[in-house]
């Protein structure tokens, strides 16, 4: 490398953190989460009642039949805290719940419902190539205040609690566990007191409740610092919803995921809203940061576990949506890039759920999809689409909701129905130039919910698609490409162990030209392509010694061919 391009690469290195670029560049915390995360939550299927041997159960369920197509963590939820939490349902028992502190006034599982404790727990879940995870409540434990000296604030053992909280009345409206938590140095060694206990145990997720509604920057940052000190990659979930819009700068850099929405349930109310949401949201999308519609309401749902004296068991329902109202939920949480928590009890998993879950293509689009967002949402016809930066495909959603919806239009989709009040479907004809697509270009179009089913191959306005209400079709939109393009793929040192890999196009590049970087055969990220120099480049910084294997896929133009190339 010569001197003036050292020079250039120098000052990409230490330039500021790009908050919008999945190159490397982004702040660290954000690289533990490069694709939306997934896995299982306790809370939909057993609110605060869950314990070990559920949660075991329903991890080598996961294991066995969802890890291998990413669904990696196991998040227990609620109250593992407290011995008698619950009064059935989402009802907590908050007269005498006994809860369990260590000396340090840290909440411990309670022992009746994990007597093996967290730290055997994680153990056990990385073994099966998971990650465990845990629900919080912001603040500090209000059980302290039953006998304040028998705690100590670990790293301050002299310090009295109220220097550490700002009032004994909590302000959480619905749980009363827990008060706030000031912010002064006493308040952040709490914080990290906890996180370091949490890492200990071998947390890999965190879920923080009354975090985001309403906002509690300070405690925010807090909980920022004591992860970033504690030595181990925690993602960071901060929840309920709806957490307000102005937030954003602050939840990209202090987060990994925050709720877009209040709990949502198994009621086609509760996803008709999302939509909205979601359409805001998607704007403001940055790799690493993922605005969250909440756990999927899907399976067996709504059952409490018996504890004697404090609650019945229940044994729930099955999910009240309809299978149109599933895929419906599955299509709008994948394009837009929701984390994916199933709240079913996995143990109970039919093969319809399964199959849902499990769609490649679909969770294909879901983690690596790019550009998505609404295009147009007419009378209740509401359309999404997305980029695979791989390919150069177009992925496209049509979603039928309700008629009279909404009245913001900005079609690529066009209806030719009548008024959409009197139909259960509508008719969608596809407009394949309004979605980049040359006039007279051919475009083979998949089914993807239809197990990718080829439904033929169409051009300018030719093809027509009926969606039921409440219902969606996922198609995968393929273009007939001509020309060539390929693809140089480079690696230099850039001093201090760290490295950039340049992708550099032979050929045609448009404004929705990507790169998608793997390194050693796991994704890294995927950088847009800069149309002047046709480049596009990863920072790599320290990797481990040894070799390693980069792979570059290049998705094309609209009108010209995708390539790759692998680098040893």
């Amino acid at each position: 490398m010569n001197k003036i391009n050292l020079l250039f690469a120098l000052m990409l290195v230490v330039s500021s953190i790009n908050m919008n670029a999945q190159d490397g560049t982004e702040a660290e915390f954000r690289k533990w989460a490069l694709t939306p995360p997934m896995g299982w939550n306790s809370w939909d299927c057993y609110y605060s009642s869950i314990n070990e041997e559920i949660t075991m159960a329903n991890a080598k369920v996961q294991q066995r039949k969802l890890l291998k197509y990413g669904y990696e963590y196991v998040v227990v939820d609620i109250r593992w805290y407290a011995n008698h939490p619950s009064h059935g349902g989402g009802r907590y028992n908050e007269d005498n719940p006994d809860c369990q502190l260590d000396e340090y006034g840290r909440y411990i599982p309670s022992p009746m419902r994990f007597p093996s404790g967290f730290k055997w727990m994680a153990d056990a879940i990385h073994r099966m190539g998971m990650k465990f995870g845990i629900h919080i409540m912001r603040g500090l434990p209000k059980c302290i205040l039953d006998n304040p000296s028998v705690y100590k604030l670990k790293g301050a053992e002299d310090i009295s609690w109220d220097k550490v909280y700002t009032s004994t009345k909590p302000e959480c409206m619905w749980l009363k566990d827990n008060l706030t938590v000031r912010n002064n140095e006493y308040g952040q060694l709490y914080y990290n007191s906890i996180v370091d206990l949490y890492a200990e145990w071998g947390v890999d997720f965190i879920k923080v409740d009354d975090m985001s509604r309403p906002y509690a920057a300070e405690e925010i940052n807090m909980l920022r610092k004591a992860i970033d000190q504690c030595g181990r990659p925690i993602v960071l979930s901060l929840s309920p919803g709806k957490t307000a819009y102005d937030k954003i700068d602050d939840l990209h850099q202090k987060t990994n995921m925050w709720r877009m929405m209040d709990d949502l349930w198994d009621n086609w109310p509760s996803i008709k809203n999302v939509f909205t949401e979601a359409d805001y949201w998607s704007k403001h999308h940055q790799p690493g940061c993922y605005a969250d519609c909440d756990m999927l309401p899907i399976g067996q749902i709504g059952m409490t576990v018996y504890d004697e004296g404090y609650c019945k068991a229940d044994s729930g329902r099955k999910s009240g949506l309809t299978e149109d109202e599933l895929r419906t939920m599955m299509t709008l949480w994948g394009i837009c890039h929701s984390p994916l928590f199933i709240g079913g009890d996995l143990t109970m998993m039919d093969q319809q759920t399964l199959r849902l879950l499990t769609n490649e293509d679909y969770l294909n689009m879901h983690a690596y999809g790019v550009e998505a967002r609404q295009i147009s949402n007419e009378e209740g016809r509401i359309q999404w689409t997305s980029i695979d930066p791989e390919t150069g495909d177009r992925y496209l959603a049509l979603f039928y909701t309700d008629p009279k919806t909404s009245t913001c239009i900005l079609a690529s989709v066009t209806d030719n129905t009548g008024d959409s009040n009197v139909y259960e479907s509508s008719n969608f004809m596809i407009d394949f130039t309004s979605l980049g697509f040359e006039k007279g270009q051919k475009v083979k179009v998949y089914d993807v919910w239809d197990n990718g089913k080829l439904l033929g191959t169409f051009s300018g306005t030719e093809l027509t698609q009926t969606v039921k209400r409440h219902g969606v079709k996922l198609l995968r939109l393929k273009p007939e490409r001509s020309g060539k393009n390929s693809l140089r793929l480079q690696t230099s040192a850039i001093g201090n162990g760290n490295f950039l890999i340049t992708a550099t196009i032979n050929g045609h590049v448009d404004e929705h030209s990507y790169v998608k970087f793997l390194m050693d055969g796991k994704f890294v990220g995927s950088v847009k392509v800069e149309p002047i120099t046709k480049k596009a480049v990863y920072h790599l910084y320290k990797p481990t010694k040894g070799k390693h294997t980069f792979q570059a896929f290049y998705s094309g133009t609209a009108t010209t061919p995708s390539c790759r190339q692998i680098k040893r």
